[in-house]
């Protein structure tokens, strides 16, 4: 059986899916095993979006913001 999950929420992501397919724009970016998707992305894209997740200490007001690597 197979389901397409779509999601924002990488912690979700980790633990629902087996494989993982990252877009941006509507082009497919990154794919391949969740697991190493999400500890060693080959896409800058991919990491941009992992380094959003908030962590211990995260400041809601703290704007500063990583630039996108162009499409």
């Amino acid at each position: 059986m197979a389901l397409v999950f779509v999601s924002h929420d990488l912690a979700v992501v980790r633990h629902v899916t087996d494989e993982v397919l990252v877009m941006r724009r509507g082009k497919v970016v990154e794919r391949g095993a969740t697991a190493r998707v999400l500890a060693s992305p080959d896409d800058p894209y991919t990491r941009l979006l992992l380094a959003s997740v908030p962590t211990e200490g995260w400041d809601p007001t703290d704007t500063a913001r990583t630039p996108l690597p162009p499409p």
